[in-house]
């Protein structure tokens, strides 16, 4: 039963401080997340997304970053002149300049934002990739200036200048194996086709419904549905079905462990039973009832239940915050989920020893003290 109530105890409050941390970590992240695909419908001119779009969704309220993102099937050959001599196959990805915000990554290196405006040929290395090419990083620093060092990259033949690796993208994460290139620069690559155009927008906490409604408005006012829309649902919706999901988990895990705990009290009483047939045998001999010795087992057994649930919880208290304390989150406690361990152990103590005591008040007197 120790094990029971201590295992009960923290699967509670570690799920609690989870569900808790997840939904913070949705309202930081997703909350304020939105894409944009275009549907099957694809305009007659083929031009999926505006040229200026990135201007565009600048003007939306809310909007922090955000633009047009091209992806292909194609993989490209790349090479780093000056890093190290091995090619390898890389996704290609071309951003409008905002994108790289909204990707909520960091950059080591400088922006270029009138390269992105003119199509030029320079170039952003994701972390995994630039660990691949040899690329440590592509700037030097002279006190308190920065400046990019000549690292140059190959693909399919033509040089990028490599401008900076992009590192922990939180959003977009697929840039972390990829060159990253203006999506202008992408759109005339000869041999490169584009398959799949989307948007990435970054919002402020709150805005991003507002912003996924009024993106057709402000993109394709003449086109009816023109884009599918990813708007993350409200973080309340959101955190109720953590929440759910969890406590299900709890339930289950809490189930097994009190059928555990009450199996495990319920042998022990049963071993006691049969070691101590003397004992109950001489009790009966000298006038005690089959419901006296029936009560002394069941009370015996509910000690043990309260005193294990107790100490198990209490256990499982300063386990959780242990967990909290080394991931540096928030402990959360239920003080009424935690208030019912005692009396719930009470009721497995008792159910647990009703078998045994059925067996003790059952002794022949004459034969337990033969046998003893």
């Amino acid at each position: 039963m120790f094990v029971a109530a201590a295992a009960v105890t923290t699967v509670l409050i570690v799920s609690a401080t989870i569900s808790n941390q997840v939904s913070d970590d949705f309202d930081s992240l997703r909350a304020t997340s939105v894409r944009a695909v275009p549907t099957k419908e694809t305009p007659s001119d083929g031009v999926v997304f505006p040229v200026d779009a990135d201007t565009r969704l600048a003007q939306l309220p809310g909007v922090v970053a955000g633009g047009v993102v091209v992806e292909s099937d194609v993989k490209v050959r790349v090479s780093a002149s000056n890093a190290s001599p091995e090619t390898v196959e890389a996704d290609l990805i071309g951003l409008d300049n905002s994108v790289l915000d909204a990707t909520d990554g960091t950059i080591d290196g400088i922006r270029s934002p009138a390269a992105f405006a003119t199509g030029a040929t320079i170039a952003y290395l994701g972390d995994d990739l630039a660990a691949r090419l040899g690329v440590v990083s592509p700037t030097v620093r002279f006190g308190d200036s920065v400046a990019v060092a000549p690292t140059v990259v190959m693909i399919d033949g033509l040089a990028f200048q490599v401008e900076g690796v992009l590192r922990s993208p939180r959003r977009l994460t697929e840039v972390a194996n990829a060159v990253v290139i203006p999506r202008r620069t992408a759109e005339r690559l000869q041999n490169y086709a584009p398959s799949e155009y989307s948007l990435l927008i970054e919002t402020v906490g709150g805005a991003a419904r507002g912003v996924g409604d009024d993106l057709p408005l402000i993109l394709a006012p003449e086109r009816s549905d023109p884009y599918v829309v990813d708007v993350p649902p409200e973080a309340n919706q959101f955190r109720r079905r953590v929440e759910g999901n969890v406590q299900a988990l709890v339930f289950a895990m809490a189930a097994l462990s009190a059928l555990v705990g009450a199996i495990s009290i319920a042998s022990a009483a049963y071993s006691g039973v049969v070691e101590r047939t003397g004992e109950f045998g001489l009790r009966r001999a000298f006038g005690a009832k089959p419901l006296h010795v029936r009560a002394q087992v069941v009370a015996e057994t509910l000690i043990v239940a309260l005193l294990a649930g107790l100490g198990g919880e209490l256990f499982g208290v300063l386990v959780s915050l242990m967990v909290s304390r080394v991931h540096r989150w928030t402990t959360i406690v239920d003080p009424v989920q935690v208030a019912l361990i005692p009396p719930v152990a009470l009721a497995l103590g008792l159910i647990a020893g009703l078998l045994p005591a059925r067996k003790a008040s059952r002794i022949d007197p004459s034969v337990a003290l033969r046998q003893s």
